[in-house]
């Protein structure tokens, strides 16, 4: 099983609290029998203009676990989001197919300035481990490295890796925008593809790209304190400490000290 996590290093409050979520995720995730998806993080997201077929795409992204949108440090919110793919086919069979995730709020084929998973659908079905449309393994029609889908099938099931995905809100409604994502095929099934990097469209008429409802939706809202002294700045540096209290709280941490201006 090969598998990436990605977190980008902002804030020390919360990164130990992010880490230590996404290997709970991942020990819940084994624990459930369910493969972990394999991917890479790609700057330059699918770059492939205009995407004009929709024989694969991400119908619904539905959230596994309760992510919470966190400051980074420089004013932006990002949540750690394991999300279970609903991939949809309508040709009959396509082969090696490419998924892409937008991270930064834009777009997961043209950015610009996005990063964007990257993924396929691995594993591969085996004689000892047959297709399973609910994550894995999936179907190697083609007999290559990446995953095939086909319309007979029905809606398959991919269980990305724990994302960390910018938290925005163009609507004003408090919650996480749909997310960007793209999806690309091959109709031959004679070519060959070895490796993430190669389930790329060869063409607009290989791509599918939208933006996907997530579900349920995530909740921007957070609580900010900050502690400030009579007279400021405090001539004596002192630090106060507190506790977070109260029913269903998922706050980490919990106890934590504050000093003038924090």
């Amino acid at each position: 099983m090969s598998s990436l996590i990605t977190h980008r290093a902002r804030g020390k409050t919360w990164r130990l609290a992010a880490i230590l979520s996404a290997v709970v995720l991942l020990a819940l995730l084994a624990g459930a029998g369910i493969v972990s998806a394999e991917g890479i993080i790609d700057v330059t997201c699918m770059n492939t203009s205009p995407c004009t077929a929709n024989d694969v795409r991400i119908a619904q992204m539905y959230v596994i676990n309760e992510p919470a949108c966190l400051d980074d440090g420089t004013g932006n919110l990002y949540a750690d989001v394991w999300i279970k793919a609903e991939i949809v086919t309508t040709a009959t069979d396509r082969y090696d197919i490419g998924l892409w995730v937008a991270l930064e709020g834009g777009s997961a084929n043209t950015g610009p300035g996005d990063q964007c998973y990257h993924g396929i659908l691995r594993p591969l079905e085996t004689a000892e481990n047959p297709f399973n449309a609910d994550g894995g393994p999936f179907r190697n029609t083609d007999g290559d490295y990446c995953g095939d889908t086909k319309s007979t099938d029905g809606t398959v099931y991919h269980y990305l890796q724990v994302l960390n995905i910018k938290c925005t809100d163009t609507s004003g409604t408090g919650l996480m925008d749909s997310i960007s994502t793209c999806t690309s095929w091959d109709n031959n099934a004679n070519t060959a593809s070895n490796s993430v990097a190669d389930a790329v469209p060869g063409t607009g008429s290989k791509c599918n790209c939208s933006d996907t409802p997530i579900s349920p939706a995530v909740v921007l809202s957070q609580i900010v304190v900050r502690k400030v002294t009579d007279p400021s700045p405090d001539p004596y540096g002192a630090s106060f400490d507190f506790t977070v209290t109260g029913p269903d709280l998922a706050v980490d941490p919990s106890n934590f000290s504050l000093k003038n201006g924090e």
